[in-house]
C-alpha cells in the first residue's frame, strides 16, 4: 500500500492485480507474485508497490509445496509472504480497486504502473470477489484519475480475454495500455492447453516478464513487438499517446537476468495435477468445488440462453455466435450493470459466457435486453 510523503519530485508507483481465485487459477498469482519480485529487484520500496491477490495458493491445501508458489520450473519459490500483500480475500473486489484508484495518493509527478493479470470477457475483467470491473467503469476512472492529477505517465499491462476492448473506453492522454489479446479474442495459459488443472503462467504475461529481464531498455512499443511477434495463441493490442516511453520510466532498471527461462510448454506435474497428490479429504473438497463451479457455468449457459431467446426469438442462433462485435456501449453498459447485479455469483472461468449480451446491443434497444434480464433472473 501507499504511504509517501510529497517530496517534489518524479516518483514511480505499481499496483499489481490477480483477479483469480482457485487452485484451477494458480497463474493468475504467480505472474502477480513474479512481478512484484521484479519490482522489488529494481529498486521499488513496498511502500511503493500495491499488491491484490486473493492469496489462496501457497497455503491451499491442494498444494505439494506448502507455503510455496512457483513460476519456473527450477522450483525457486516467488511467494512474497502474507505480510506483503495490501489487499486479499474479500477486500480483492471490484469496487475497492475502483475506489482505490480514485483515492490514490500520488501526485502529477508520479508515474504509475498497472499490471493486472485474470479472465475476462467482452468489456469486462473478473475480480475474486463480487461483480467484475467492467472496461467503461475503469476508463471513467482513469479519466477522474487524470483530471485530478493522480499520475504524470500511465503504462496499464492488462493478461486477459477480450481485453483489447479496453481500447474503446481508456482514452485519456499519457497513458499507454498493452493487452494479452484482441476485443473479440481469448488469451491462454503458457502451457499446452491439453493439460488440465493449475498452470504456471500465460502466453503473454510469460513472454513479457521475459522480455523486462532480458531488455531493461526496452521502450512501450519495443516491448510490444517483441511479445507480439513471439505470440502464438493470440494476438495483443497497444493504444496510447506514450509508446515511445521507456519501460524504465515505470518500473525501473534492474540487471539483465542471465536465467534461461523454460520453454513455455513444459510443466510441473505435481502443480497441473495437483489434486492427485493431495489427501483424500483435500481431493474430495476440490473435487466438490468444480462440480459447484460447473453449477455456476450451467446456471449462466441457461440464463444468457434464455434472455437471448426472449429478446431475438428464431434468431437466437446468430447472436450466440457473433463474437467480433463494435463498441455498443450505450446499450451495453446498462445492460451489464443490470445482469450482474441480478445474476450474483458467477464462475470467473466462464466469463465469456456473457459475448451474446453485447451482441444483442447490435441490433436491440437496452429496455429490451434489460426487461429480458429482469424476466430471467428474478
Amino acid at each position: 500500500m501507499f504511504f509517501f510523503i510529497t517530496l517534489g519530485y518524479c516518483a514511480k508507483y505499481a499496483i499489481l492485480f490477480a483477479g483469480s481465485k482457485d487452485w484451477s487459477n494458480y497463474r493468475h498469482q504467480a505472474d502477480v507474485y513474479y512481478m512484484y519480485g521484479i519490482l522489488k529487484s529494481h529498486g521499488f520500496d513496498d511502500d511503493h508497490i500495491s499488491m491484490w491477490t486473493y492469496n489462496d495458493i501457497a497455503d491451499n491445501e491442494l498444494n505439494p509445496y506448502p507455503g510455496k508458489v512457483f513460476h519456473t520450473l527450477n522450483n525457486t519459490n516467488i511467494y512474497p509472504g502474507k505480510e506483503k500483500i495490501d489487499f486479499l480475500g474479500e477486500n480483492c473486489s471490484s469496487t475497492k480497486f475502483i475506489r482505490y484508484l480514485k483515492e490514490l495518493n500520488t501526485t502529477k509527478d508520479d508515474d504509475l504502473f498497472i499490471f493486472y493479470n485474470d479472465h475476462g470477457s467482452a468489456n469486462i475483467l473478473s475480480t475474486p470477489v463480487g461483480r467484475p470491473i467492467t472496461t467503461y467503469q475503469l476508463g471513467n476512472t482513469i479519466i477522474t484519475m487524470s483530471k485530478t492529477r493522480k499520475f504524470r505517465k500511465m503504462f496499464f499491462l492488462v493478461e486477459a480475454c477480450n481485453s483489447g476492448c479496453l481500447k474503446d473506453s481508456i482514452v485519456s492522454p499519457n497513458v499507454a495500455v498493452i493487452t494479452a489479446a484482441q476485443c473479440s479474442e481469448s488469451s491462454y495459459s503458457a502451457i499446452n492447453s491439453k493439460w488440465a488443472g493449475a498452470f504456471l503462467s500465460n502466453e503473454f504475461s510469460a513472454y513479457v516478464i521475459r522480455e523486462i529481464e532480458m531488455n531493461p531498455t526496452h521502450t512501450i512499443n519495443s516491448l510490444f513487438e517483441n511479445v507480439h511477434e513471439k505470440m502464438s495463441h493470440s494476438t495483443p493490442t497497444i493504444f496510447g499517446d506514450i509508446l515511445d516511453t521507456p519501460i524504465s520510466d515505470f518500473i525501473g532498471v534492474g540487471p539483465k537476468s542471465s536465467i534461461r527461462r523454460q520453454a513455455l510448454d513444459e510443466e510441473d506435474e505435481k502443480i497441473v495435477h495437483a489434486e492427485l497428490y493431495a489427501k483424500p479429504e483435500a481431493r474430495e473438497r476440490y473435487y466438490q468445488h468444480q462440480k459447484y463451479m460447473k453449477s455456476l457455468t450451467e446456471k449462466m449457459e441457461n440464463a444468457i440462453n434464455t434472455i437471448v431467446n426472449k429478446v431475438a426469438g428464431q434468431e437466437a442462433p446468430i447472436f450466440m455466435k457473433l463474437h467480433d462485435l463494435p463498441d455498443v456501449r450505450k446499450c451495453y453498459e446498462p445492460v451489464l450493470e443490470e445482469y450482474f447485479t441480478k445474476f450474483g455469483e458467477y464462475n470467473q472461468d466462464t466469463s465469456y459466457l456473457i459475448t451474446p449480451l453485447k451482441a444483442l446491443c447490435t441490433k436491440y434497444d437496452s429496455k429490451v435486453i434489460i426487461d429480458a434480464i429482469d424476466t430471467t433472473l428474478v
